[in-house]
């Protein structure tokens, strides 16, 4: 519905329950609205989701009665869209039958027409948009967007899923942008970062005494997105125990302090999530809540990976040089050559925008060094190819002559030391060294940590310490062979 109608009531975004029981159904979904069903599903239902108190006010304020949604599917089950229909017929709420067979012969038009609906003009080639938070946009990715822009405008949870560095936490931040809310605090609790048993703390915030180190009050993540929006990232990682407190707080809206004894706080926040795991899978492996799974399931949006949004790969490459060239002080302009824009295009990128920026900020270096007193800035494909050439190999790619690069390094370690007693530890500096690389491409240690599977030594916050004494074994191996092994350390 973009345009609405001359007489419509308040908010007449399409039914967002509608589409939440579509994105899992991938059928013809019916809603009576003031019995609160899904196909015979009771509201409160513990088996499935149920229409929140927020859908059911908004669509009987427009007179809803009864909503019928009805999927666009394209090939292989692709989920496109929906059709939204909505009626009123006091006389027909909790008669069975009421839509008679209109889902299926709309199913079927619906059926044929997406392939046409998703191939219409405008959503053709990625642009460079001005907007910061998400300057480019592709044929892919338009539809979500469009979806988006309604979703922004409800208060209802958004559960954004996506591979790591699909850019999910900036789409929270853009939801917020466009939100009623967008004058308000953006909050960003980054739950991977957070140690288990301080994950409720962080979310409440806590009274001066109440555990071991509590030396003062603190505001919790709710507390500090007042009236805003909070992005709870990771939500997969989130404790057990957490789980249940974040269901309660979902339920009623409410919260305390850990500590404070004095009444329920109110909890003025829209909530986003954010995974890169299938919650589902982890719902069944008892990893995550049932219940929890249903509540935070209102809106669910899925981001393509990087890979899925080839169009994207120029526009968004030229984005990030800009952005280099900025923060560097650069002067005149950069520009990407069209042979670089190429070798990006036909590269695989598991990594999604994040490696994508990690090579052209690695490109852009390559540049200068090769023209360093040029005042434009052009990246071209040998800058690029080189930077795509530091990248982590693919399995079987590794090179045939790193097996006697390292030998050779064993030999010319062992003829240093001839005169000393060896030291086996010294030999493990080669881990400094792979640590201080992977620190460089991922842009940061515990990115690194993170990217060799050391989630847990993240979420105990040990990434720094065991890096910094990675980097000491180096130091002491530089002062017993009187030498520098040339360890250059981001």
């Amino acid at each position: 519905m973009a345009v609405p109608p001359a007489d419509a009531k308040g908010d007449m975004a399409p039914s967002l329950s509608a589409w939440r029981h579509l994105t899992e159904l991938r059928t013809p979904v019916a809603l009576d609205v003031r019995l609160g069903t899904v196909e015979g599903t009771t509201l409160g239902d513990a088996a499935a989701p149920d229409l929140s108190q927020e859908t059911v006010h908004r669509l009987l304020s427009r007179d809803a009665t009864h909503v019928l949604g009805i999927p666009l599917r394209g090939p292989r089950g692709v989920l496109h869209g929906m059709v939204s229909i909505e009626a009123e017929c006091m006389a027909a709420i909790g008669e069975d039958g009421f839509w008679a067979e209109l889902p299926k012969s709309l199913g079927l038009l619906a059926d044929l027409s997406t392939p046409y609906l998703v191939a219409l003009p405008g959503n053709v080639q990625a642009k460079r948009r001005d907007d910061a938070l998400l300057p480019v946009v592709g044929a892919s990715l338009s539809p979500l967007m469009d979806l988006l822009e309604t979703f922004a405008q409800v208060d209802e949870t958004l559960l954004i899923s996506g591979a790591t560095g699909t850019g999910k936490s900036r789409l929270a931040r853009w939801c917020h942008a466009q939100s009623p809310r967008t004058e308000a605090p953006f909050e960003h609790l980054d739950l991977l970062s957070v140690p288990a048993d301080m994950q409720l703390p962080e979310l409440f915030g806590w009274k001066r005494g109440a555990f071991t180190g509590a030396h003062q009050d603190r505001k919790g993540a709710i507390e500090r997105a007042e009236g805003g929006t909070l992005f709870l990232d990771e939500i997969d990682k989130l404790s057990l125990a957490a789980q249940a407190g974040l269901l309660q707080l979902l339920e009623t809206r409410t919260y305390r302090r850990l500590g404070d004894s004095g009444s329920q706080r109110q909890a003025n926040v829209r909530f986003l999530v954010g995974t890169n795991q299938d919650l589902g899978e982890q719902v069944a492996s008892g990893a995550f809540r049932e219940d929890l799974y249903y509540r935070i399931n209102v809106l669910p949006v899925h981001l393509p990976s990087l890979d899925e949004r080839k169009d994207e790969i120029g526009a968004w490459a030229e984005y990030m040089l800009a952005r280099r060239h900025k923060e560097s002080g650069g002067k005149g302009v950069a520009v990407l050559a069209q042979d670089a824009v190429a070798a990006l295009e036909h590269m695989h990128w598991p990594g999604n925008l994040r490696q994508l920026d990690n090579v052209i900020r690695r490109a852009y270096a390559v540049a200068l060094v090769a023209n360093p007193k040029a005042v434009d800035r052009v990246v071209d494909g040998a800058a690029v190819e080189r930077a795509l050439g530091l990248e982590r190999p693919a399995p079987g790619a590794i090179p045939a002559e790193l097996g006697p690069l390292m030998a050779k390094s064993a030999v010319l370690l062992l003829d240093a030391m001839q005169g000393k007693t060896p030291d086996l530890e010294h030999y493990r500096v080669l881990r400094a060294f792979i640590l201080a690389e992977a620190t460089r491409r991922q842009g940061g240690v515990k990115e690194a940590f993170l990217w060799f599977g050391r989630d847990k030594t993240v979420q105990g916050r040990n990434h720094m310490r065991d890096y910094k004494a990675a980097l000491a074994e180096v130091e002491a191996m530089e002062q017993d062979l009187g030498l520098d092994l040339g360890l250059d350390a981001p």
